[in-house]
């Protein structure tokens, strides 16, 4: 029982320090496996991305179009 005590005093006071207590290998492997999950879902939905972007591009250069074919230019004043 008092080992079990002075395990969790010791892990409170590496928690209050900021000390890393766990193992680089399991976070290795999660995140290898947030990377694996990215790519299946970037594969399952690329289809809805692409439109995605496709659409936002589209938008964004009617808008550029229109904001400068609305723009007056100025004319010169011919000099006499």
């Amino acid at each position: 029982m008092r080992n079990f005590i002075t395990k969790l005093e010791n892990k409170a006071m590496l928690r209050a320090a900021h000390v890393r207590t766990e193992d680089g290998a399991s976070s290795l492997l999660e995140n290898l496996g947030l990377i694996i999950l990215a790519v299946v879902l970037l594969i399952l939905f690329r289809d809805q991305l692409t439109s995605l972007f496709t659409s936002a591009l589209e938008n964004t250069t009617n808008q550029i179009n229109n904001l400068f074919s609305s723009a007056t230019t100025p004319t010169p004043t011919p000099t006499p």
